[in-house]
């Protein structure tokens, strides 16, 4: 079984191309036997296919150019709805196994699809946003969930990540920003979090001098939640 495990994660993309054209062989036979007439666009993708899986990516995975080969999946096949799905769970394999360098080909292939509608358009950008944010990549991550924001603000998943990326780099006023965002749209109260957050842009103020901005900030975090560290932090500065 290892063994057999093995194999498969080292020949995960050849694995795929042969999935992608059982797909459209599937397809092809489905048609055929309703008697439905083939498009001129549907005998395009399955001659493409045929050619361009079986001879560019073959030869890519061959010579070991994994990103090369995932560029010729992306452009062999017209993207219909299944094909689609088959690439998003590509993308997402790749990215539960750490290579996100390749999940990020993938995901970059597909918003640049211009057969993608637009919702499946912003799936893809939500996708390239968790890519650069599993990678370790912050400013291209909250770039790219701030673009899917963009498009559409009632994100509460995208918006909690940016929370979650604010807050792991202390940048307390975004930070702020986006937990507000968040209590107006979430479903989850946010007074304790945002309690805390202003606590922290209190104590950021303090160790600049800033008294005025501290007591300020403190104020307000007491009128969100009188919280454990707004509570304490009170003590500090008044002792």
């Amino acid at each position: 079984m290892e063994d057999l495990l093995g194999w498969l994660q080292g020949n995960l993309l050849t694995v795929f191309s042969v999935g992608v054209t059982l797909v459209l062989i599937y397809h092809y036979l489905i048609e055929k036997e309703n008697s439905v007439k083939l498009s001129k666009r549907y005998r395009s993708s399955i001659f493409e296919a045929q050619s361009q899986i079986f001879l560019n990516a073959s030869h890519y995975l061959i010579s070991g150019n994994k990103d090369l080969a995932i560029k010729e999946f992306l452009n062999a096949v017209d993207l219909n709805r299944e094909t689609v799905e088959t690439y998003f769970a590509l993308g997402e394999l790749f990215r539960s196994n750490g290579e996100i360098e390749k999940a990020i080909s993938v995901h970059r292939s597909l918003i640049a699809k211009e057969s993608m509608n637009e919702q499946m358009r912003l799936r893809a950008l939500k996708e390239l946003a968790k890519d650069f944010d599993k990678g370790g990549f912050v400013d291209k991550a909250i770039e790219t969930y701030k673009d899917v924001l963009k498009i559409n603000r009632d994100q509460e998943e995208i918006i909690l990540s940016l929370c979650r990326i604010y807050e792991d780099i202390e940048d307390w006023e975004q930070a702020l920003n986006y937990r507000i965002l968040l209590s107006k749209i979430g479903r989850k109260n946010q007074s304790e979090t945002i309690s805390h957050i202003l606590v922290q842009k209190a104590k950021s103020h303090l160790e600049n001098g800033d008294i005025g901005q501290c007591d300020e900030d403190l104020e307000l975090a007491f009128r969100y939640a009188p919280s454990v560290s707004a509570k304490i932090f009170r003590l500090k500065l008044y002792l």
